[in-house]
């Protein structure tokens, strides 16, 4: 091999060594994004744009869910990723949380459509025992429905019967203070939730009591007109 064709080999050597180093740069580099990206330990974030954020224990119980309307989960017997769930009245966004059970425990929520209106709603419900039922629930709202007719009040909803779920749609309120159009009410309901005794102020100030039976016949009322 001539002098030549030695310097020519070392510079092929030369260059493979510096396309190989070049190779291994780049893996570490690529090493450091995924861990900078996927780290281990606490980190802070500027702003985070997000349809729904679920906060869940190790076994993927749900705490606390973050979410829009379109995405909020229904209700459930054990809230968790791929559990089967019941339909909401209303679509509602915001923050719903759960108890160390996997039950729903209220939250804070808007929500609208075309068709209901719009409705802000602050609800707090509790387990009923050690059995793991679903309890009574309290929330305050305010509403405008789609007539453009606006209520605002507090309702009190019973617990479901033995081996009933809060994800069959049952509405179970059994009281309820509000002001509809200037108009206050307070309305005691039976098991069923009809409505059953009637209280009310109006708006020119005109008051009322109105008892209805379990057919929705009115038994008594005062004044009679």
């Amino acid at each position: 091999m001539t002098e030549y064709e030695q310097i020519t080999a070392l510079k092929k050597d030369v260059a493979r060594m510096k396309l190989a180093l070049s190779a291994i740069l780049l893996c570490g580099a690529g090493v450091a994004l995924v861990a900078a990206t996927a780290p281990k330990e606490d980190v802070s974030f500027g702003t985070v744009t997000a349809e729904r954020i679920n906060i869940v224990e190790p076994d993927g119980l749900f705490r606390a869910v973050l979410t829009n309307g379109a995405r909020s989960p229904g209700p459930m017997k054990e809230a968790r990723i791929g559990a089967e769930e019941g339909h909401r009245n209303f679509p509602i966004g915001g923050l719903i949380l759960y108890d160390a059970a996997g039950q729903e425990q209220g939250g804070v929520g808007t929500g609208g459509s075309s068709e209901q209106g719009s409705l802000a709603v602050n609800a707090l419900d509790w387990p009923a025992g050690a059995d793991g039922g679903f309890g009574e629930a309290i929330a305050t709202y305010r509403r405008v429905d789609a007539e453009g007719v606006a209520s605002s009040g507090i309702q009190f909803a019973d617990r479901p019967a033995a081996g009933a779920l809060p994800t069959d749609g049952v509405d179970r309120r059994r009281i309820k203070l509000q002001n509809v159009d200037r108009d206050a009410e307070v309305l005691l309901a039976d098991a069923e939730g009809n409505d059953r005794i009637k209280l009310r102020v109006d708006a020119g100030g005109e008051a009322s009591i109105e008892i209805v039976d379990r057919e929705g016949n009115t038994v008594f009322r005062a004044p009679e007109n």
